[in-house]
């Protein structure tokens, strides 16, 4: 019962939550991690020293 109440899976690792959320209630579930997804972040020009390396902004 704790593992399906919401939030609970969250609290584990993400290896740990997919195999007790597969165990426990027959489906694999991994919660997302970083809001807006894996997407990569971007920072503004502005913010950026001048040595910072062109080809990572």
């Amino acid at each position: 019962a704790w593992i399906a109440e919401p939030g609970h899976a969250a609290m584990l690792p993400p290896p740990m939550e997919r195999f007790w959320t597969l165990i426990l209630l027959g489906t694999p579930q991994e919660t997302p991690r970083w809001a807006g997804g894996n997407a990569r972040r971007t920072v503004p020009e502005d913010a950026l020293p001048a040595w910072f390396p062109d080809d990572l902004r």
